[in-house]
C-alpha cells in the first residue's frame, strides 16, 4: 500500500500532499478541541477602577491524558504491524501491501484520532525507514489514514446501523469494515498510480484488488480478535464509550 515518490507524478503527488495537509489540519482541530478543558478561573480587581477581569485558562484534561496514552498504544501496534510488508509483483515492484490498522484505531480512539495516528506512523515510516516517498506521502496518509480510518470507521457504523440490534451485529459491521478499508485504500492507490502513468488503469487495479482482497481477510481477523482482547481486559475502547459499552 505504501507508494514510493517515483511511482507518483508530480501533477499527481502535490495535489494529494495539499488535500492530505488540510485533512490532518481539521483532525488536528477536532481532537484538539476534545482534549483540553478549562483551567483555573481567577478573577482580578484592578486597583481604583471598578470593574472585574477573568482569566481563564485551558489545560490538558485527565481524559484528554488518556486519550493520548491510547493514541500512542494504538500507533505503536499499527507501526509494528505495517512494518511487515508483502511487495507486489510485476510493474508494481516497490509497491508494498500490508495490514492497515486504520478501523483498528479507529473503533479504539476515535475516527479523527485514527487519522492522526495513521498520518504519525506513516510520517514515521517515511522520514526514517524510507518506506514510502516523501512526496508521496499525502497520497499514502489520504489513502490509509482518510480513506482506511476515517472511511473504514463510517462503514463500521453503517453496517451496525443497517444489523439494527442483533447480537452478532458489531461484529459483522467490524469485519465488513475492515475488510472494506483495505480494498477501498488499494483501489484509490490504484487509480492514483494509473493516473500517474506507473501502469495501465485495468492492469495496476486488477493487481492491487487481487492481493489486497486477501490481505482484507487478515486484516478483518485481526480487527475483530485484536478487538476483543482489549474488550476482555476491559481496556477502554472509542466504540464502547460511544455506545455505552454495548458487547459484540
Amino acid at each position: 500500500m505504501h507508494l514510493p515518490d517515483t511511482f507518483l507524478s508530480t501533477q499527481t503527488a502535490v495535489p494529494l500532499l495539499g488535500s492530505a495537509f488540510v485533512a490532518v489540519a481539521h483532525a488536528v482541530r477536532r481532537v484538539r478541541a476534545s482534549l483540553f478543558e478549562n483551567g483555573l478561573v481567577r478573577t482580578v480587581r484592578y486597583a481604583g477602577e471598578v470593574g472585574e477581569v477573568t482569566l481563564a485558562s485551558r489545560r490538558l484534561s485527565e481524559s484528554g491524558a488518556r486519550r493520548i496514552e491510547r493514541m500512542v498504544a494504538v500507533g505503536a501496534l499499527v507501526f509494528a504491524f505495517q512494518m511487515v510488508n508483502i511487495a507486489l509483483p510485476g510493474a508494481l515492484g516497490g509497491v508494498s501491501g500490508h495490514l492497515l490498522g486504520g478501523v483498528f484505531a479507529g473503533l479504539v480512539v476515535g475516527p479523527f484520532e485514527a487519522l492522526l495516528v495513521m498520518s504519525a506512523v506513516l510520517g514515521i515510516q517515511a522520514f526514517v525507514f524510507a518506506d514510502g516517498g516523501l512526496l508521496a506521502l499525502g497520497a499514502n496518509i489520504l489513502n490509509m489514514g482518510l480513506v482506511g480510518g476515517v472511511g473504514g470507521y463510517a462503514m463500521f457504523l453503517y453496517v451496525r446501523w443497517m444489523l439494527g440490534i442483533k447480537r452478532y451485529a458489531r461484529t459483522v459491521a467490524i469485519l465488513c469494515a475492515a475488510w472494506c478499508s483495505v480494498v477501498a485504500a488499494a483501489c484509490c492507490a490504484a487509480l492514483e498510480l494509473a493516473a500517474s502513468g506507473a501502469a495501465p488503469l485495468k492492469a495496476v487495479l486488477a493487481t492491487m484488488l487481487t492481493y489486497h482482497a486477501g490481505i482484507g481477510v487478515g486484516e478483518a481477523v485481526f480487527t475483530v480478535c485484536a478487538i476483543a482482547l482489549l474488550e476482555r481486559y476491559r481496556y477502554p475502547l472509542h466504540v464502547s464509550e460511544r455506545r455505552g459499552g454495548e458487547a459484540a
